[in-house]
């Protein structure tokens, strides 16, 4: 069963054991800089930092973006912390990527009759009339 706890999550999807504290300052610092990635692509939280003892819904709201952030926070984490060869770093990173994006457009929708820029900046939504 995945934790309530970000650090604790973070350490059973990397494959270190929970009750180990010997990669906890090494994860607490790539948890932190996906937390500032994620506040760069517009994720909102009132949180300056994420300790050992921060929970999820101490980040985010329980919903549908915080369950692609959870997704996005051990993928980014991993590749960073952990990171696979070969092709399984290349699929790692595009998930990571295509984890961005959704997260992005969950955050700063594009509507049919906006007009905006998608949000991975690769052009306009084109509407069939």
């Amino acid at each position: 069963m995945v934790s309530d706890n970000i650090l604790e999550t973070v350490k059973q999807l990397s494959d270190v054991e929970v009750t180990d504290p010997d990669f906890d300052l090494n994860l607490l610092i790539f948890i932190n800089m996906t937390m500032a990635t994620l506040a760069q692509i517009g994720v909102e939280s009132s949180l300056s930092s994420i300790t050992e003892d921060t929970e999820w819904t101490d980040y985010l709201p329980d919903g549908l973006l915080l369950h692609l952030v959870k997704a996005y926070f051990a993928k980014k984490v991993k590749l960073n912390f952990d990171p696979p060869t070969g092709s399984l770093l290349e699929a790692l990173k595009e998930s990571v990527n295509e984890l961005e994006s959704r997260i992005s457009y969950m955050v700063d929708p594009v509507t049919e009759s906006s007009g905006q820029s998608l949000p991975d900046g690769t052009g306009y939504l084109l509407i069939n009339s």
